[in-house]
């Protein structure tokens, strides 16, 4: 069900750039096929190979430990 729903959300995302796009003839269909090849490929690795969900996991924490910064930050500017 979950891929479906992804799936379902990358169909409707592309259909709202074709119906917001300015020059539709100018779209090329192979760019557009090859990236989302490339997404799912790059997907795929980081769930299912072990080094592409260890670099997942460290991109994580990167951002957790950013955003601890943040709170600390916010917290001594503003109070809490």
């Amino acid at each position: 069900m979950d891929v479906m729903r992804s799936v379902l959300g990358m169909v409707v995302l592309l259909t709202i750039a074709f119906l917001l796009s300015v020059n539709k003839k100018k779209i090329s269909l192979r760019t557009v096929g090859a990236a989302l090849v490339l997404q799912v490929v790059i997907g795929g690795i980081m769930l299912w190979l072990p080094p592409g969900r260890w670099v997942a996991e460290k991109v994580a924490f990167g951002v957790h430990k950013v955003m601890a910064y943040s709170d600390a930050g916010s917290a001594f500017i503003f109070g809490s």
